[in-house]
């Protein structure tokens, strides 16, 4: 046994970036359905609980390293839009819209004209600031050119529930929907003149779709019940499945650019494309949770929430990181539950900014998995690991820390046990 665990600590090597997802903490059990980050810190998160009714906002300014209540109210709240840093909208149930002029600090309500459940805001890039849609049940979709001052209703020619809407431009724009259940009746319609008129175009496959996005105005991507993802290249006259791995119900979908892109839905399912959708992979869980909503602020920032009060934050950084000085700030606790199956939950504590990597090895130095490859803040974190195929037996995890000025660092490692 001597040999072999000297043998795993022999074969870990000193890495060279630090990318993933790492678990933060929302301080709240809410269901989160939307995020939006204004800038590298600056993020803000809406949500609420079904059945309790009532909403939150949630806003940081360190990144996710502590979340604050700016917001709550008696109505669930779903989607996001900002127009710059200063000016955002939020809606939600029972016609609920909010509007912020300081960057999500304080939130005054707005008079939308009507009691229908809203999901989605969209304000389109190129306008003017003042132009924005909103969509939801009943195929509600209301339009205000007046920075949220007045809302008009538009006719859609639909009765289903309208999920999602997002515009490319000031003048091309496609909403998604379908049945507010698991069930089928798929929804597309498109603008092309900024609202005046939506057109209804023919989803391939008979499931409710759940979230858009539009990479330029021929290519869109939409995300919806039963693994369904699909796409157009030709501005929606014909839109074309994509297969996937596993089978999820999606959420929601975003690119980063024309070929990196994400999407998320429940159990922990967040998928990534590195050549414009041609093919998927699965990229590491850290939770079980339903994931409401994905956004990018940039290629190296973005973050994923969902349902009990889960978010999750992805960073990408870069750097050579060698050091010979131990700290004593850190720590690395014992798994729990252990023995486990079919998963466990691994903490760890920060006590200054380093560059993380937690990975999971078997008794002959393996990686089996990377957990944490990452740049994070000091405090407390938490990952659940989980056995997949994994057989019955003894194995290692491992947390290695390292400033980026590369004077201190930390290594602990400790054994768990899979018993099946």
């Amino acid at each position: 046994m001597k040999a072999i665990f000297f043998l795993f600590v022999m074969l870990i090597q000193n890495d060279l970036c630090y990318s993933g997802w790492a678990i933060q903490n929302s301080g709240t059990q809410a269901d989160l359905f939307d995020v939006l980050y204004l800038t590298e810190t600056t993020g803000i998160v809406v949500g609420g609980k079904v059945g309790d009714e009532y909403g939150i906002i949630l806003r940081t300014t360190n990144a996710g390293q502590t979340w604050d209540s700016v917001y709550g109210g008696s109505r669930l709240l779903r989607g996001i839009a900002f127009t710059d840093v200063n000016t955002g909208f939020v809606v939600g149930n029972t016609g609920a819209i909010l509007k912020t002029t300081n960057g999500g600090i304080n939130w005054s309500q707005l008079n939308s004209g009507t009691t229908q459940h809203l999901r989605s805001v969209s304000f389109p890039p190129t306008a003017t600031g003042f132009t924005g849609f909103v969509c939801g049940f009943s195929g509600m979709m209301l339009k205000t050119e007046d920075g949220g001052a007045n809302w008009i209703t538009q006719q859609t020619g639909v009765t289903k529930v309208l999920f999602s809407i997002h515009f490319y431009d000031a003048v091309t724009g496609i909403s998604v929907g379908g049945d507010n259940s698991l069930g089928d009746q798929p929804v597309i319609l498109k603008t092309t003149n900024g609202g005046m008129n939506w057109i209804s175009q023919t989803s391939p496959l008979p499931f409710a779709l759940r979230g858009i996005f539009l990479i330029d105005q021929n290519n869109s991507f939409a995300a919806g019940n039963d693994n369904a993802l699909i796409r157009t290249s030709n501005g929606g006259s014909n839109w074309n499945s994509v297969t996937l791995p596993g089978s999820r119900y999606l959420r929601d979908v975003y690119f980063q650019n024309n070929s990196t892109g994400y999407v998320c839905g429940n159990f922990g399912y967040i998928i990534k494309t590195t050549d414009g959708g041609a093919t998927w992979d699965t990229t590491a869980s850290l939770t079980t949770r339903y994931l409401e909503a994905i956004h990018f602020l940039n290629v190296n920032s973005g973050s994923a929430v969902g349902h009990g009060g889960t978010i999750l934050k992805y960073t990408f950084l870069t750097g050579a990181l060698n050091s010979n000085t131990v700290v004593k700030d850190f720590n690395l606790s014992q798994n729990f539950p252990n023995p486990f199956n079919p998963s466990t939950v691994l903490k760890y504590e920060l006590g200054i900014e380093a560059g993380v990597t937690l990975k999971v090895f078997d008794l002959r130095g393996n990686v089996i998995k990377t957990l944490v490859n990452m740049k994070q803040q000091p405090g407390s974190y938490s990952v659940i690991f989980d056995k997949g195929d994994l057989p019955s037996g003894v194995y290692f995890y491992r947390l290695r820390v390292n400033t980026e000025d590369g004077t201190k660092s930390f290594s602990q490692t400790k054994q768990m046990m899979l018993l099946k």
